[in-house]
């Protein structure tokens, strides 16, 4: 049951009433009525509710959130099975089993498919929950991406099956995972001995060897998938066709629109492809095929998706959904599947004293399609490779994935776990984060939750859309109401570490190359900042080199000097074109 929406405003103050009186009863009834909405203030309220210190709370809200048996439910069931109340975390789990494969398997391999520590974590514990044997397969997935904690529970969650599937996918494990084979070995006895126990007595109480061909086809303990795509059968395996093809021939993303053929775009060009074009229900079906029953409900409804993909073997992809004059296009960006490091991507040493800043808010800006989030993703794996703290990311959706080094990474996505960027930043906060990425500082309320996490002492890296460093400041304040951007102003001087604004320019023999603009918070630029003196800020990255500073018109001049771009492409691109010739 969800409410229609007009009620919303309503129910949200009478709910945020019950909050206020502290009253048990009441705040049950909140809980009841906040899962009715389907909408972010809604979620905002109830995850609050269901973090209540008063356990008769966190019961109510657990109920209530399994209303509109969503994902999200589903999402919220698995967390509660850590609530520090046995009968909570009880019920928690009779929730996970009620849910069947059919509801909660879906979830969970989208969590695996995600493959970042939070998801492994939650996928791991719904299937802890389950005792079903249609699990296994999940369970398998499961335990190729957990560490040796998640393994051992995964261990004894598989001995409960008491199946044999079960007893020799235990056999498996423990002859390719001598860290955990003790625990291997007495879950599968355990199956053995319930399996005679039943009359299924097939299975010898030990087994021997298994041919190794046989057990490198059943398991790949922390390998990859196999890269060999399956034969087509379905406008899902064209639509992985088209992705395959499109990174075999180095492009970077992928178009597709009813009634044309695809395109793909290489070197900043749009190339079409000599492929068939889809018509609508065929492009719909795609569509289906790479998205929950829900996201494809909700693009139905809005006439945009964002959302990310994985193959395999291959790479992972970013892709929208939009509705454009009744028809439905799709377009797909190619992430690759490792994180290049910052000595590949060619960043300059500036950006490397920037990513291991202690605090401060760190920006990447430049239009879309520059690289942005390749670059932030290769300061984040150098934040991950050499400093030991928690890393939080609030993506839209997850691009690339961070494994756990040095540092404990956490990685949410916008409207699966949770609701903004804005709740995502706030909520960051009570997570004991040292480095907080948001994805997109696209909004007051989240601009604000940002600038308070960087006060607080940590470090926050994020994007905006802006071409230069002025004009990222006067953005960031400009988004505040007039009578609040003195104090935004003071609050950006305070906190900034540096903005690096990004392009990426048509080298003269192919290909392309990145050109930043960087400034760096020095003395002088927090006082021009804070003095209202943006103009002034261009004339300190121009005499700023000491400290690692340029400008977009000296990194132009420097490529046109090395011929690695032509003059009239850095005209193009520079913000101040006249200026060019100076340097």
């Amino acid at each position: 049951m969800v409410i229609q929406q007009p009620e919303l405003g309503r129910a949200l103050e009478l709910a945020r009433y019950a909050v206020v009186s502290k009253q048990p009863a009441v705040l049950g009834w909140a809980a009841l009525l906040t899962a009715c909405f389907d909408d972010p203030k809604a979620h905002s309220l109830l995850d609050r509710l269901l973090r209540h210190s008063d356990a008769r709370i966190r019961r109510a809200a657990l109920e209530a959130s399994q209303i509109a048996e969503t994902p999200l439910g589903l999402r919220r069931a698995i967390a509660a099975t850590a609530d520090p109340e046995p009968e909570i975390a009880e019920s928690a789990r009779a929730i996970l089993r009620k849910a069947g494969q059919t509801r909660l398997g879906p979830l969970i391999g989208a969590l695996l498919d995600k493959g970042d520590t939070a998801s492994i974590d939650d996928a791991a514990r719904a299937l802890t929950s389950v005792e079903d044997a249609a699990y296994l397969e999940l369970m398998r997935r499961c335990y190729e991406r957990a560490d040796v904690a998640l393994r051992r529970k995964l261990a004894a969650a598989m001995g409960r099956l008491g199946t044999q599937d079960a007893a020799e996918e235990l056999q498996l494990l423990a002859q390719h995972d001598p860290e955990i084979s003790g625990e291997l070995r007495i879950a599968r006895a355990a199956v053995v001995e319930r399996l005679r126990g039943e009359g299924g007595g097939a299975l010898p109480p030990t087994a021997g060897p298994v041919p190794a061909a046989t057990a490198a086809a059943a398991i790949r303990i922390h390998a990859p998938e196999p890269t060999t795509p399956a034969p087509p059968k379905s406008t899902r395996t064209r639509l992985e066709a088209l992705l395959r093809k499109l990174v075999s021939l180095g492009g970077s993303d992928l178009h597709l629109k009813a009634g044309l053929a695809p395109y793909l775009r290489r070197e900043g060009r749009l190339i079409p492809l000599k492929e068939p074009p889809p018509d609508r229900e065929e492009l719909l079906d795609c569509m289906r095929g790479a998205c929950s029953p829900e996201q494809m409900e909700r693009f139905m409804r809005l006439g945009d998706l964002d959302l990310a993909l994985g193959l395999a073997g291959v790479a992972r992809f970013r892709l929208n959904f939009m509705m454009a004059r009744g028809q439905p296009s799709l377009v797909a960006r190619v992430i690759p599947t490792e994180v290049p490091g910052m000595a590949a991507l060619g960043l300059p040493q500036s950006l490397h004293d920037l990513a291991l800043s202690p605090k401060g808010l760190l920006l990447v800006t430049g239009p879309t399609g520059s690289g942005k989030s390749t670059t932030l993703a290769a300061m984040l794996d150098l934040i991950n490779s050499v400093r030991r703290g928690h890393i939080i990311t609030i993506e839209d959706p997850i691009e690339f994935i961070h494994r756990d080094k040095l540092s404990s990474v956490t990685q949410r996505e916008v409207g699966v776990d949770v609701a903004s960027f804005a709740d995502g930043v706030r909520f960051a906060l009570r997570q004991d984060p040292d480095v907080l990425l948001v994805g997109e500082l696209r909004d007051l309320l989240t601009v604000r939750a940002a600038f308070q996490a960087a006060g607080a002492g940590r470090l926050v890296l994020g994007t905006l859309h802006t071409n230069s460093a002025a004009k990222t400041i006067e953005r960031l304040v400009n988004i505040f109401p007039p009578e609040e951007q003195p104090q935004a102003r003071m609050s950006l001087s305070l906190t900034l570490s540096g903005v690096v604004s990004q392009t990426l320019a048509a080298k003269a023999g192919g290909g392309r190359v990145a050109i930043h603009e960087i400034l760096v918070a020095t003395g002088a630029v927090r006082k021009a900042i804070r003095e209202k003196q943006t103009q002034a800020i261009y004339g300190l990255m121009e005499s700023g080199a000491a400290a690692g500073m340029t400008t977009l018109e000296q990194g132009l001049a420097r490529l046109v000097r090395s011929q690695a771009v032509t003059k009239e492409e850095a005209l193009a691109l520079a913000n101040e074109p006249a200026l060019l010739g100076m340097f």
